[in-house]
């Protein structure tokens, strides 16, 4: 939170091989959170650069299923 306070934390087993699809997973189930839990104010922070990029950008060139991933992560955002 605004005072660097840990509000959640979570660990979930992945099942994903690609880190990409594990990565967009993770944003699209902490986004989920984030609104059953009715935060107001949120920052996510990743390490994958092409997620990342692509959040910001367009999605033409991702395979179909992190292309899936990632609009619904852009729609829920």
């Amino acid at each position: 939170d605004h005072k660097k306070d840990i509000v959640v934390v979570i660990a979930h087993h992945s099942i994903h091989a690609d880190p990409l699809l594990a990565e967009l997973r993770a944003l699209l189930f902490g986004i989920c959170l984030t609104i059953d839990i009715s935060m107001k104010s949120v920052v996510f922070e990743g390490d994958c650069e092409v997620m990342v990029i692509a959040i910001r950008n367009s999605v033409d060139n991702m395979h179909w299923d992190a292309r899936s991933l990632l609009l619904d992560c852009k729609a829920l955002l």
